[in-house]
């Protein structure tokens, strides 16, 4: 098997990959988007935005205050919105006017709206190669992963297809190499600082983007705090890895709140940082302590998730109302089970007209989605016997990614690179098993 995979190299996995991806996004489904009466988008959000973009593009890339039409006869003013709300519009209006060089008009703005969705997908794969590769530094599973990434049906295609004008198609893409862009910037190389850059610009339009995006900053946080209280069990502090993240986060957040004007929820979302610090600063005071080293990393991460609930419940509540309401209903929407919602992409994971089912991550992954329950298992394995930070990663931002997926079917496009990574090691295990001789 060994000699049969020699005969090919990645870089021509990754280019057949591109092209399966451009025939399942672009050229199956052409058809059925541009028809002979005009553009054909998929789903009500598409043709939101796109009136957004119609506007701006019109407007000289300037949306006006007030809309008459949006809300008749009272109207909205787009000002009152969230910066999230309307982004994506101005998004889909640059790349109408960057292409046509300034001369946007509506049959083009209409093509570009329907096409860049496919593209930013495909474009997407990329990241998920690089990611695998430097999570399990094996050149054919990160090669098997974007072969599989290609043809992954659910969300992760149907939200990145073409004619797929939503928001979505695009968090998709500023996720992956948010996370491409993290993770190699965890990794010691010569252009560290430029990675670290390149992340904290990402984050920073992610969440300016979708104000969801917050599930990235949990995830990365959570890595940083567990690594390190991991790294500190085992006498081993990590401190350059700590640096990293909080160096990732703080640019993130600079920059997010300096395009929102919204310093309250920067405040917010400095309080994953504020924990690494407190930890930081514990491991380095008792470094050459030994006696209870196992029980005080766990007692510090307890007390401050203590103090955090406190100062939220009774500062938050009484001074900052509005922002207590918002950090509560964020977080339980994160893992809140809405079992009742109409909504497809609001419902469980699990759940089918109030049933468990097994047949929608079936729909959503395939039979990878079981396999990656297999693979959660090895990579643990793994961990316990290497103690590998590239493993732990994965491990933390599987079982962090897991926890709002099973709660709500919309986050299934940020898990199915999950999903992907970890059935194709578990192939690749297989494969190994039967054929390569150890």
């Amino acid at each position: 098997m060994i000699n049969l995979l020699n005969r090919y190299s990645p870089l021509s996995i990754i280019v057949i990959s591109l092209l399966i991806a451009t025939i399942f996004r672009i050229i199956l489904p052409w058809d059925t988007v541009f028809t002979p009466i005009g553009v054909n988008f998929q789903g009500v959000d598409s043709y939101y935005y796109l009136r957004i973009a119609d506007i701006v593009a019109q407007n000289g890339m300037v949306l006006p205050k007030f809309d008459l039409y949006f809300d008749f006869p009272q109207g909205l003013d787009y000002s009152q919105l969230a910066p999230s709300y309307n982004a994506y519009g101005y998004f889909i209006a640059l790349i109408a006017w960057v292409f046509s060089f300034g001369h946007v008009t509506k049959e083009f703005l209409d093509f570009s709206a329907a096409l860049h969705p496919a593209i930013l997908g495909i474009l997407s794969l990329i990241p998920l190669f690089v990611i695998t590769y430097l999570l399990t530094r094996n050149k054919w599973i990160a090669s098997g992963a974007i072969l599989i990434g290609s043809v992954m049906p659910g969300e992760y295609m149907g939200r990145a297809m073409l004619g797929s004008c939503d928001t979505h198609c695009l968090e998709i893409f500023l996720f992956s190499y948010l996370m491409m862009f993290t993770v190699m910037s965890i990794a010691n190389g010569k252009l560290k600082v430029l990675y670290i850059a390149l992340a904290g610009v990402i984050g920073a339009l992610y969440y300016f983007i979708w104000q969801g995006a917050i599930i990235y900053i949990i995830l990365v946080a959570g890595f940083a705090s567990l690594w390190l209280v991991w790294s500190r069990i085992k006498n081993e502090p990590d401190y350059k890895t700590i640096c990293t993240i909080l160096a990732i986060l703080s640019i993130t957040l600079i920059l997010y709140a300096i395009m929102s004007f919204n310093v309250t929820t920067s405040f917010m979302l400095l309080v994953p940082i504020a924990i690494m610090i407190l930890l930081i600063s514990y491991t380095a005071f008792t470094r050459k302590l030994k006696n209870w080293q196992y029980l005080l990393p766990i007692g510090l991460i307890a007390l401050v998730i203590i103090g955090c609930v406190i100062s939220l419940k009774f500062v938050g509540y009484f001074f900052y109302p509005d922002w207590f309401n918002y950090i509560v209903r964020n977080i339980y929407n994160l893992v809140a089970w809405h079992t009742q919602s109409t909504t497809a992409e609001e419902l469980p994971l699990l759940v089918t007209l109030g049933t468990v089912s097994p047949e929608v991550p079936l729909a959503y992954f395939s039979v990878a989605f079981y396999l990656t329950f297999i693979g959660i298992g090895m990579i643990l394995y793994k961990w316990y016997k290497h103690n590998d930070m590239n493993i732990f990663l994965l491990l933390v931002w599987t079982v962090l990614l897991l926890i709002p997926t099973l709660a709500m079917r919309r986050f299934s496009y940020y898990f199915a690179v999950n999903v992907i990574i970890l059935s194709t090691i578990v192939i690749w295990e297989l494969c190994k098993f039967n054929w390569v001789k150890r």
